[in-house]
């Protein structure tokens, strides 16, 4: 009995112990916490290249502008800019005409110059693998002009700029004129040799940014940029697009616009004797929204159906000419070779040395189905 009283005041040392250990670390924790009002917090970065440097555009939070009552309604973001000869030391010394530590848990966006990526995206796609700066679900794009003109924007003069334009990006992808791209996902991309990289294109206006593509590139290197009917193909074909507007001419019924309420794709690599088939198949469920020459009546059952095969049409020319944009740019954003792989992996091994030179040799086969759900009431007005 003895024994077992000294082993358990040895054990309710311990534990005391154990706890004044842990209260002292969290105490410390509390002690050494900066919070909000002790940072300079981030919200967007711009990336240009400066003669021989790199030059960075911080726009962050102005927490002084913000909480005075004149500033309601007001910008309450500042722009900081520094340069250096990495995008790393940049940024130290933008941060050193800050008076606070930076903060980059809220940036929301990072945006390349045109003339920064003129050189390959080597640069850059080091720095968002390995700096600490980087974060996984912000978003990347390319500006048409230089980097800070996005960040500099105005947007329509809203209180976080950097934040209307993850907006714009976000709500593009889901409509079809633009693409949201995380840097996880341009790393998913970047590290596999026989896939490549893409980035939605903005350009700077007067009082705010414009979606303007998306640049497609050949391993590091910028390939093409594809027009508007090219963008919504080409996020139709990876299923990025879920809505967007649809317009078609009709000989009998003139202009018809459509909206897209539901999207989805599927995609597969086929080998046969050698020979590669990529096939896309597309469906997309519309809503007619106007029709130039309009009728008093609901439309047939006739008229929706050469309807909707002109809107099948529509899609899978816009498809095309993504997928045979890309092929023809030695570029492979689609993960064709992914699909060879599971196809054909011993094809896949005896491509992987010329693949960017074989995508011009692929069939490229779309298949679209298109369905009439609804019809608005403006459909059917003269």
């Amino acid at each position: 009995k003895g024994e077992k009283s000294v082993k358990h005041k040895l054990f309710k040392a311990a534990q005391i112990i154990v706890c004044v250990c842990l209260a002292a670390g969290v105490l410390g924790g509390c002690q050494n916490a900066q919070g909000l009002s002790d940072l300079t917090i981030i919200q967007g970065v711009g990336i240009d290249k400066s003669d021989d440097k790199t030059k960075v555009s911080l726009q962050y939070l102005n927490l002084n502008k913000s909480s005075s009552a004149d500033s309601i309604g007001d910008k309450i973001t500042a722009v900081a800019t520094g340069e250096d000869q990495t995008v790393n030391g940049a940024i130290f010394n933008a941060s050193k005409v800050l008076s606070k530590s930076m903060f980059f848990g809220q940036n929301k966006i990072i945006v390349f110059g045109s003339d920064y990526i003129q050189d390959g995206l080597r640069r850059g796609a080091d720095y968002l693998i390995r700096s600490v700066d980087s974060r996984p679900d912000v978003l990347l794009a390319l500006s048409s002009e230089k980097a800070s003109d996005i960040i500099e924007s105005k947007e329509n003069d809203a209180r976080i700029p950097t934040e209307s334009i993850y907006e714009l990006l976000t709500v593009g992808e889901q409509n079809g004129y633009s693409a949201a791209v995380t840097v996880n996902q341009l790393q998913n991309l970047y590290i596999d040799d026989m896939t490549d990289v893409y980035l939605p294109i903005l350009s700077p206006g007067e009082d705010c940014v414009k979606c303007d593509g998306i640049a497609v590139f050949s391993k590091e290197n910028y390939a093409a940029t594809l027009n508007d009917d090219e963008t919504f193909g080409f996020l139709l074909i990876k299923g990025r697009a879920k809505g967007g507007t649809l317009e078609i001419e009709c000989s009998s019924l003139g202009n018809i616009c459509a909206q897209i309420s539901k999207a989805s794709s599927k995609r597969s690599a086929t080998v046969k004797n050698g020979k590669i088939t990529y096939t896309c198949t597309v469906s997309v469920q519309l809503m007619l929204d106007e029709i130039q020459h309009g009728i008093s009546t609901a439309v047939t059952p006739d008229q929706a159906k050469k309807i909707e095969r002109l809107f099948e049409d529509k899609v899978k020319n816009m498809c095309i000419a993504s997928l045979k944009k890309c092929a023809q740019n030695k570029s492979d954003p689609f993960m064709i070779s992914r699909s060879v792989a599971k196809s054909d992996i011993n094809l896949y091994n005896s491509l992987k040395a010329n693949w960017r030179n074989e995508l011009n040799n692929i069939d490229y086969r779309v298949n679209v189905s298109a369905s009439l759900q609804l019809v608005k009431d403006n459909s059917h007005r003269d």
